[in-house]
């Protein structure tokens, strides 16, 4: 075999090695893809600030995510010897959004919905109500409710039922409920009080006859007496409550105030203090009887 012939084998040879070998090599240096595991259905809440989307990754590679391994800040996730980049999103509209995330070469795409999440706030007055038995109590009047996205007119208020002819402490709950659905629920006390009695008019017309008695045997304490008589109102209940305007010391002023007019009148009169739920008072009930 000529030198030609035999250099023109080994040239074919290596070629042939050459050849193979890159394509091996070639296929050996393809990377295969990562995979992303995602959160299931992510909900996000309407005009949220400062979103952390690397939160809804939980696993890349086989590698579980861990909080250490986050970076909120840069919205990076690192990973042994890659990272991975989270998309940044917008929650100023509602309805289903997009978020890129980008391993090396790879991009996946998680879809989440911003959607209103946040319950209604209820705002009470007064979070007792004293009531004598009998008389009406219209507990809405008291109440006011804010929401992040739905008019104060589209809350729907939902109030509990009291007896008012039910002498004692009831416990009433509220609910607000948003036009999304959320809901926030708290309580207001209702105190009823036992109507004070009237006097009957029996009991009135014994009174007049004696002091006509006393009339006969003494004229001038007979006048006084009958100007009392019918001076003396009847019995009732005033309350000077501070969500009213009173204050610790305007109520107690107030109420003795009207407490000395009664006395003059020839009724009995007490002033006592309101107070709610912890002990704290506020306000001062006039009793005159």
């Amino acid at each position: 075999m000529n030198k030609k012939r035999k250099l023109r084998l080994y040239a074919f040879f290596f070629f042939t090695v050459f050849v193979l070998g890159g394509c091996d090599l070639f296929e050996a240096d393809v990377s295969t893809a990562h995979e992303i595991t995602f959160q299931e259905k992510v909900e996000i809440n309407y005009k949220e600030k400062n979103v952390d989307t690397c939160s809804f990754v939980l696993n890349v590679d086989g590698h579980n995510i861990k909080k250490s391994a986050i970076d909120s800040d840069k919205r990076k996730i690192y990973i042994s010897n890659y990272e991975v980049s989270c998309g940044s999103i917008s929650t100023q509209k509602m309805g289903e959004v997009t978020i890129d995330y980008k391993v090396e070469e790879d991009i996946f795409t998680l879809t989440v919905e911003i959607k209103d999440l946040e319950s209604p706030v209820i705002e009470l007055s007064k979070e007792t109500f004293e009531i004598t038995e009998g008389e009406t109590l219209s507990i809405k009047e008291h109440i006011s409710v804010k929401d992040n996205v739905d008019k104060a007119d589209e809350v729907k208020v939902e109030i509990g039922k009291f007896d008012v002819n039910k002498i004692g402490n009831q416990e009433i709950e509220i609910k607000a409920i948003d036009t999304s659905g959320n809901s926030t629920t708290t309580s207001v006390k209702v105190v009823v009080k036992k109507k004070p009695e009237e006097q009957k008019p029996e009991e009135q017309n014994n009174s007049n006859s004696s002091n006509d008695g006393q009339n006969s045997s003494n004229q001038n304490s007979t006048q006084q007496n009958s100007n009392q008589t019918q001076q003396k109102p009847s019995p009732y209940i005033k309350d000077f409550l501070f969500v009213d305007g009173y204050n610790r010391i305007t109520a107690p002023q107030s109420c003795q105030k009207e407490m000395l007019e009664a006395f003059s009148k020839g009724s009995s009169a007490t002033c006592n203090d309101i107070l709610d739920a912890s002990g704290d008072p506020i306000g001062q009930r006039l009793t005159v009887y």
